[in-house]
């Protein structure tokens, strides 16, 4: 049940992402998936504003959300 939401929410923030952001739309599977990790932690707006500005965030407990990036990114092999 959980998995079942966590991918939807991803596939809500991918939707969102690709209408909102030709960046997004062009990059390949791995960079999205990556920075779907992103919008996990930082949400849809927030990835916008990452997008627009180059400046990541960091979370409540103080870790930059790229950490994630490079988390998935790396999982990916």
């Amino acid at each position: 049940m959980q998995d079942d939401a966590f991918e939807r929410f991803s596939k809500q923030n991918h939707d969102y992402l690709k209408s909102k952001s030709e960046k997004y739309g062009k990059m390949d599977l791995n960079e999205q998936l990556g920075i779907l990790g992103y919008a996990h932690n930082q949400g849809r707006g927030g990835t916008l504003k990452y997008f627009e500005t180059g400046e990541s965030e960091k979370d409540g407990f103080g870790t930059d959300a790229l950490k994630y990036v490079e988390e998935v990114t790396k999982a990916l092999g």
